[in-house]
């Protein structure tokens, strides 16, 4: 449940012009795939722009389903957001 609040949480800040980004990455040897995605509420974009981003999302609240995710957020003075997180597969 934590996760897919932070996942709503990010989307409506993204549905509000914050630009977000996100980076994705597999360990080949732990089998655990990291999802990195940046929020900076501070830069305007036009969420029709964000679409790859909203998908990412989306992915992610998929992936909840069927595998394990944990979640590390971290926000700075700034404003901006970093939030990883961790999927591994249910065995």
């Amino acid at each position: 449940m934590v996760v897919l609040n932070r996942i709503a949480y990010i989307r409506k800040l993204l549905q509000f012009g914050a630009k977000v980004t996100a980076t994705v990455s597999s360990n080949p040897e732990s089998m655990v795939q990291t999802v990195c995605v940046f929020v900076n509420p501070g830069v305007h974009c036009d969420p029709l722009a964000q679409s790859c981003a909203a998908m990412v999302l989306d992915i992610l609240e998929t992936a909840n389903r069927t595998s394990h995710i944990a979640e590390k957020g971290h926000k700075n003075s700034l404003g901006e957001s970093e939030v990883v997180f961790y999927i591994t597969r249910d065995s």
